[in-house]
């Protein structure tokens, strides 16, 4: 799966809308929609800010413990990370 696809996914998963994303991150909602698209390519602070609000909203949903989550987000953008290419992520 590529990263377009998996973000859309995990994003629905969440029930978290581009505008969700935006207000949680300060990540502007017109890039989001280009993530999802597959024209950009976020950052790798961006990665960080994402793996960061989709491990809380699991966390959440889950109950995980803290220490849980902030594995759980170290996963994800270990995952994002691989899917944008390692260090081609801008």
């Amino acid at each position: 799966m590529d990263f377009k696809d998996w973000l859309s996914d995990i994003l629905n998963e969440c029930v978290l809308s581009d505008l969700d994303v935006q207000r949680k991150t300060g990540i502007n909602r017109s890039l989001i929609w280009h993530y999802k698209q597959g024209t950009k390519k976020p950052s790798f602070q961006n990665v960080g800010l994402l793996a960061d609000i989709i491990a809380t909203t699991k966390g959440k949903k889950e109950v995980l413990s803290h220490k849980q989550i902030y594995m759980l987000r170290l996963e994800l953008m270990f995952q994002m990370y691989q899917m944008l290419g390692g260090s081609n992520v801008d």
